[in-house]
C-alpha cells in the first residue's frame, strides 16, 4: 500500500483538528458545567442569606412584641402587624430559595415556629397586656424561647446548606482539574502528532524531493547517466518514476540525435562519393565483360568473376548508404500480415538452396490486419530471415510467428545457431556493423530505420533453440497514405 501525501497530510492535520476540536468541546462543556455549579453555589449562598434576613424578621417581630409587654399595652402594633408582613414575606423568599438547592425541612420549621409566635402573642398575650410583672415574664420568656426556637433551626439549616455547598465546590474542584488535566493532554497529544506529521513530511518529502533536485541540478550539467530512487509517498513515487522515465527519453532522444547526425554524415559523404564511385565502377564492369570475351582459359575467368564480384559488392555498398542516409518514403495501406509474410517465405523458399534451414510460420490468428508499408516491412523480413538462415545454416531450424496485442503486431524470427553474443547486441543496428565475415553491416541497420518509421522497434534477445530472437514490434495503426 503506497502513502499518499495528502493523506499524510489529511491525517496528520485531521487528527491536530480533531483533538484540537476535542479540547475546545471539553472546555465549552466544562465551562457549562462550572457555571451551572457555581449558579448552585449562589443559590445556596442566597438560601443562606435569606435565612439569615428571615431570622432577623422574626428577631425584629419579638422585639416590638417585647415593648409591648413592657409597657403594658399595645402601643406598638402597627409596627408590630408592618414587621410580621416583612416577616412573613421573609419566610417565601427563604421556602423559595431552599427549594431551589433542594432543601425545604428547614425554612418549613421556622415557619410553623413564627405561626406559633404569632398565634401565642395574639391569642394568650395580647389579652393579658397591663396584668402582673410576673406574669408578663413568663409570657415574654415563652416568646423568646419560640424566638431562639427560629434561630436555632435556622442555625441548622445554615449547616445543612454549607455542607451541599462544600460537595459542589468539591463538585467543581474536580470539574477543574479534570479540564485542565484533558486540555493539557490533548494539546500535548496535538502537539506531538504536529511534531510527528513535521518529522515524516521531512522524511517521505523532503528527502525524495531533494534528491530530485540534484538529479535536475546533474542533468543541468549534462550529466545524463542519472536515477533517481523511487520512494515516499505516492505522488513523489510516480514523479520518480516520471523523471527517470523522462531521463531514459532524453538518452533515447540523443542517442536518435547522434544516430540521426551520423546518418546525415553518411548521407552527405554517400552522396558526394557515390557519384565519383558509380561511375568508374560502371566503367570498370564494362571493360570485364569486354576482357571476358577476349581472354581464355579457366583461370582468368575465375579472376574476373571475383572481381565483378568485389565491384558488385562495392555498388552494393554505396547503394545500401544511400538508402540508409535518406529519409524513409513509406506507402502505407491497409495490409494482411499473415499474406504478407507466406508472401515472403514463399520467395525465399524458391531462392534457397535445398539443403538450407528449415523454417516453421506459426500466426496466432488467420488474419492480421495493419496499417504498414508492404514493401518496406517484406525488406526487413527478408533481411531478419536471410540473416538467421545464415546464423542457422544447413539443416538448421528457423522459427517465425505473429501475434497481434494490445495495439501491437509483433513478428518474432528465431534461429538454431550460435546466437548473438550480448556485447555486440548494443552495435547490431549500427552501419558496418556485422558478423558475417561477407556482409556489408547495413541490412540490420536499414532494417531498424523501416522499422523505426513506422515507429516502431527491433528487439534482440536469446531464441528458445540456442540462436538469436528478433521481435519486429510495430504499432497496428500508424496513418494511412504517403509518409516521409
Amino acid at each position: 500500500m503506497r502513502i499518499r501525501v495528502r493523506s499524510i497530510l489529511t491525517i496528520g492535520f485531521g487528527i491536530v483538528v480533531g483533538l484540537f476540536a476535542l479540547a475546545t468541546l471539553v472546555t465549552i462543556g466544562s465551562v457549562s458545567r462550572v457555571r451551572n455549579l457555581e449558579g448552585n453555589l449562589a443559590h445556596f449562598d442566597h438560601a443562606k442569606h435569606e435565612g439569615h434576613l428571615t431570622l432577623s424578621a422574626v428577631q425584629k417581630a419579638f422585639m416590638h412584641q417585647s415593648r409591648m409587654l413592657i409597657r403594658g399595652e399595645p402601643s406598638d402594633m402597627d409596627e408590630y402587624n408592618e414587621a410580621c408582613r416583612a416577616a412573613r414575606q421573609r419566610l417565601n423568599q427563604l421556602e423559595e430559595a431552599s427549594r431551589s438547592v433542594g432543601v425545604t425541612e428547614g425554612a418549613e420549621d421556622i415557619r410553623r415556629t413564627f405561626d406559633e409566635l404569632e398565634r401565642y402573642f395574639g391569642e394568650a398575650v395580647l389579652p393579658a397586656l397591663g396584668e402582673s410583672r410576673s406574669e408578663a415574664i413568663g409570657y415574654h420568656n415563652h416568646l423568646a424561647a419560640l424566638t431562639e426556637h427560629a434561630g436555632t433551626i435556622n442555625e441548622d439549616l445554615n449547616f445543612i446548606l454549607e455542607e451541599r455547598a462544600a460537595d459542589v465546590r468539591g463538585e467543581l474542584e474536580s470539574v477543574l482539574k479534570l479540564t485542565q488535566a484533558a486540555t493539557v493532554t490533548m494539546l500535548s497529544l496535538s502537539v506531538l502528532v504536529a511534531v510527528i506529521v513535521a518529522v515524516a513530511l521531512v522524511r517521505f518529502i523532503a528527502r525524495p524531493v531533494a534528491e530530485l533536485h540534484r538529479a535536475l541540478n546533474a542533468i543541468g550539467g549534462g550529466t545524463m547517466n542519472v536515477h533517481v530512487t523511487a520512494g515516499g509517498p505516492s505522488e513523489l513515487v510516480d514523479l520518480a518514476h516520471g523523471f527517470n522515465d523522462m531521463v531514459s527519453a532524453l538518452q533515447e532522444s540523443r542517442r536518435l540525435i547522434a544516430e540521426q547526425e551520423r546518418r546525415a554524415a553518411i548521407g552527405e559523404l554517400a552522396a558526394g562519393i557515390a557519384h565519383e564511385l558509380n561511375n568508374p565502377l560502371g566503367v570498370i564492369r564494362g571493360y570485364l565483360k569486354v576482357l571476358r570475351k577476349e581472354v581464355e582459359g579457366e583461370q582468368p575467368n575465375k579472376d574476373i568473376d571475383i572481381i565483378t564480384d568485389e565491384v558488385n559488392q562495392c555498388q552494393r555498398i554505396v547503394q545500401g548508404l544511400l538508402e540508409l542516409a535518406r529519409p524513409q518514403a513509406l506507402e502505407k495501406q491497409p495490409t494482411e500480415l499473415v499474406g504478407l509474410v507466406r508472401e515472403v517465405l514463399e520467395r525465399l523458399d524458391k531462392a534457397r538452396a535445398a539443403e538450407g534451414p528449415t523454417i516453421s510460420f506459426t500466426p496466432a490468428a488467420p488474419a492480421i490486419q495493419a496499417t504498414v508499408d508492404g514493401q518496406a516491412m517484406k525488406r526487413v523480413l527478408v533481411n531478419l530471415v536471410n540473416n538467421a538462415g545464415d546464423a542457422a545454416g544447413p539443416g538448421g531450424e528457423i522459427d517465425i510467428t505473429l501475434e497481434e496485442s494490445e495495439g501491437l503486431f509483433v513478428i518474432s524470427v528465431s534461429d538454431s545457431g550460435a546466437g548473438i553474443p550480448a556485447d555486440i547486441r548494443d552495435d547490431l543496428f549500427k552501419p558496418f556493423k556485422t558478423t558475417k565475415p561477407d556482409g556489408t553491416g547495413l541490412g540490420l541497420a536499414i532494417s531498424d530505420a523501416l522499422v523505426r518509421a513506422h515507429g516502431g522497434r527491433i528487439e534482440v534477445a536469446d531464441g528458445a533453440k540456442g540462436g538469436a530472437l528478433f521481435r519486429v514490434i510495430v504499432p497496428i495503426t500508424s496513418g494511412a497514405g504517403a509518409e516521409t
